[in-house]
């Protein structure tokens, strides 16, 4: 098989449209009601995909979403991926490594920080990207909230009024996603979901419902002390016994404020990250950062990763002027693993650093507590 991989041009949008079909089963419709600011009536502007062709047939896409993150006061550049796609009869020729392989080199190239999907993780940890965040599941329980003494409170459909507060709430959240209100609330909305509110200024809580036979929140945001009352008067307008309720997984207030309720609550993957371009990143952050190394001892940190499948050596050193990082050595060796890269640097076994950490991610995720790379549920 003899395929090229470029950019989408104008006129393959209905090419593409098959081979996403094709892979994933859905209809045009379907991913229309799911993402209708990226597959919607208005498609285009935000929907850049990469393709696979041979013989001017389309056998593979992906897309990638460009948005930007707020991580406290640093703003990172996102290349989110989704709908990477194989036409069933092309499989196992590679097609997904190249379009990936091209991805990478692309979002480097044009100066994103980080690449965040949904995604099987072993199909994607080949190619740089690692699990980052994990999502809680609550069942909550309209029996649960009567026996804790819980009044259900009055719950309204967001009206036009209560939007902009909904933008404020989001907003005082110290990470998430910079967007227009256009596509924010699209966001919110998508495959049939509703919007609830309840209270007024710091009592103001809101909720993305997805209505039905099993009544789901997608995204709860807002006051904590709000939200046991905001389920139990949710609960009583939809005439359901339980929803289920999805919260980032750290110390979330509103995660503690409805625990006590929850007859199950269960653990899973939130999302995948790249780390496009570590040294950006650590820059970026660099005062968050900071704030976390003050409360750990180590001083150096060595960090191994594979990005663009060539082995690289980064060098993490705390000093008294703040966090250095130093790019060591890059070599094309795939095969050397951190123990030789540390070897082959520094001439001395890795038992030399206070922490040595093998994936880029690592790094931050096992030596810092960033919470802020765990986004709240769909929105982000």
């Amino acid at each position: 098989m003899s395929f090229v991989i470029r950019n989408e041009k104008p006129d393959d949008w209905p090419q593409i449209l098959e081979v996403m079909c094709a892979a994933f089963g859905n209809t045009p419709e379907r991913w229309a009601a799911m993402y209708p600011e990226l597959y919607g009536a208005d498609k285009g502007k935000s929907r850049p995909h990469l393709v696979a062709e041979e013989d001017g047939k389309l056998l593979g896409s992906l897309g990638i979403y460009p948005d930007v993150i707020r991580v406290g006061k640093a703003r990172l550049r996102n290349g989110g991926l989704g709908a990477v796609a194989t036409v069933p009869e092309a499989r196992g020729q590679g097609i997904m490594t190249e379009l990936l392989a091209e991805t990478n080199r692309q979002m480097l190239a044009e100066g994103y920080d980080v690449s965040l999907l949904g995604g099987d993780r072993l199909r994607y940890s080949r190619y740089g990207w690692e699990r980052t965040g994990s999502v809680r599941q609550l069942s909550v329980s309209a029996k649960y909230l009567r026996a804790g003494g819980v009044k259900a409170w009055p719950v309204r459909r967001c009206r036009a009024a209560d939007r902009d507060q909904v933008r404020k709430v989001y907003g005082r959240y110290p990470f998430g996603s910079l967007r227009s209100a256009r596509v924010f609330f699209s966001r919110l909305e998508r495959s049939g979901a509703e919007l609830y509110c309840v209270g007024q200024g710091r009592s103001f809580l809101y909720a993305a419902v997805q209505p039905g036979d099993h009544p789901a929140i997608n995204e709860i945001l807002g006051a904590a002390a709000s939200a046991p009352g905001f389920v139990g008067g949710l609960l009583k307008s939809l005439k359901a016994d339980s929803v289920s309720v999805r919260l980032p997984d750290f110390a979330d207030p509103l995660r503690e404020a409805l625990l006590p309720f929850a007859t199950t609550h269960s653990q899973s993957p939130l999302r995948q990250l790249q780390l496009v371009n570590l040294p950006s990143v650590l820059e970026k952050t660099r005062d968050l950062l900071e704030e976390e190394l003050a409360e750990l001892r180590w001083r150096e940190c060595l960090c191994v990763g594979i990005p663009e499948r060539k082995q690289y050596v980064t060098l993490i050193r705390k000093t008294t002027g703040g966090l250095m990082v130093e790019p060591v050595r890059t070599t094309p060796c795939l095969d050397l693993d951190w123990r030789a890269a540390a070897r082959l640097v520094f001439g001395g076994l890795p038992g030399e650093f206070d922490a040595v950490c093998q994936g880029p991610f690592k790094v931050l995720r096992e030596l810092f507590p960033l919470k802020w790379f765990f986004f709240p549920a769909d929105n982000v």
